[in-house]
């Protein structure tokens, strides 16, 4: 598998990773009107605007490889927390990781995040947080086992799509050992 920065080009192939992970993901957290109603042509067009604008983040795609089918497995996008508490502790946040369904259990989601700790690790960011649903007990279980662990903080966010999404802050403390 290749991890690289996400290009300009990526934008079709982030959008359809998108909208797969989160139908398959989070039907039965969020309505299923809201799931079904995803489109990976308005997705596409809001990466191609988010992708060229200048406050974009970190976005890493993955790569299957030479074995696999061409495109995109998955992405995350990561940068300094923007959570208040941890504004000032020099901390960053994993904002998002989505792999396509068609590729999950299959080490991308744990390479990406492993990339993830070692730029953070790079970069002297002293933590690196996160937000899950809390209902989502498979990406809890997948960030435990990344190292992360719940700090009791909680939230319920109704911004994202106009639901209210119970959700709980997880943290990694950042050494310098790189995975």
């Amino acid at each position: 598998m290749i991890i690289r920065k996400a290009r300009l080009e990526d934008a079709d192939a982030l959008a359809e990773i998108h909208v797969r992970a989160w139908q398959s993901a989070y039907r039965g957290m969020m309505s299923d009107a809201f799931l079904d109603g995803l489109s990976v042509t308005d997705r596409a067009a809001g990466w191609r605007t988010w992708l060229v604008s200048e406050d974009v983040q970190r976005v890493l795609v993955v790569e299957p490889g030479q074995l696999a089918e061409p495109g995109l497995a998955g992405f995350c996008v990561f940068g300094k927390s923007r959570d208040a508490d941890l504004a000032n502790s020099n901390a960053a946040e994993l904002y998002a990781i989505n792999v396509h369904p068609q590729y999950w259990r299959h080490g991308y989601g744990s390479s990406l995040c492993n990339e993830v700790i070692n730029q953070v690790v790079s970069a002297a960011w002293s933590a690196l947080s996160l937000w899950v649903i809390r209902d989502n007990h498979r990406a809890r279980e997948f960030y435990q086992a990344m190292g992360f662990v719940a700090d009791g903080i909680e939230r319920i966010d109704s911004g994202l799509i106009g639901e209210s999404l119970h959700e709980l802050r997880y943290v990694r403390t950042i050494t310098d050992a790189r995975v």
